[in-house]
């Protein structure tokens, strides 16, 4: 993460992997990995929308997660 806290598309890169690395070695299980990557991969989304907007208002971003998740 940058100084600021701001997250970055390489910093949820980071913890897709590691994600995938913890599913792998069984760490965790299909369903926790799918509630995790479906979080990250909703992240993805906001800031590659931002980013095709040219939004540049940096209030907080508030990411709905179905109550099931």
């Amino acid at each position: 993460m940058t100084k600021d806290k701001e997250i970055e598309v390489r910093d949820i890169q980071r913890l897709l992997l590691r994600v995938y690395r913890r599913y792998q070695s069984g760490a965790i299980s299909y369903l926790q990995a799918y509630k995790e990557t479906s979080l990250l991969n909703s992240m993805l989304k906001t800031i590659e929308v931002m980013s095709r907007t040219g939004e540049t208002n940096r209030d907080p971003i508030i990411i709905q997660v179905h109550p099931d998740l």
